[in-house]
């Protein structure tokens, strides 16, 4: 199957310096197996892909480069601005909030470590499917039941 042919799906990976790495390359690795050019370079080679591909977008407040807890700093593809002006209209299919200390803790309550739990508070999740770090998960839905989000475990 062509690329041309699979449902392309747009990943946000949100950064922000201290960020957990593994928190975001842990899955990158995995989903990045089905990014768009990884499919067309090597899908040949596969004979159960699925029908869609992954192509991330590394997402902060500037293109400078951003500094993780531990390892070498990434340089951000788009800014949260440039992502919210899109003239094309194409939204994120997927949003990858990391884990690590809080980019900004005049925003987060401290003791709360998971992005998604700190973006369900916002209720930018409300009505959508959002799943979190498996050690915090019974908490974190117990915490947002008042947000309509379906915890995927």
């Amino acid at each position: 199957m062509s690329t041309e042919q699979l449902k392309v799906y747009r990943l946000a990976v949100c950064l922000f310096p201290d960020v957990t790495p593994l928190d975001y390359q842990g899955p990158i690795e995995l989903l990045g197996g089905f990014s768009t050019a990884n499919q067309a370079r090597w899908g040949h080679l596969y004979k159960n892909l699925p029908k869609c591909t992954i192509d991330p977008e590394y997402l902060s407040h500037t293109h400078e480069p951003v500094k993780p807890m531990t390892g070498p700093a990434v340089v951000p593809t788009m800014t949260y601005a440039e992502a919210l002006e899109r003239k094309d209209g194409k939204e994120f299919d997927i949003i990858l909030i990391p884990g690590g200390p809080s980019p900004n803790p005049g925003l987060a309550d401290p003791s709360l470590m998971d992005g998604s739990w700190l973006l369900a508070g916002t209720g930018l999740l409300t009505g959508k499917r959002a799943t979190t770090n498996k050690s915090m998960y019974r908490m974190i839905v117990e915490d947002t039941k008042e947000f309509n989000v379906t915890w995927v475990p």
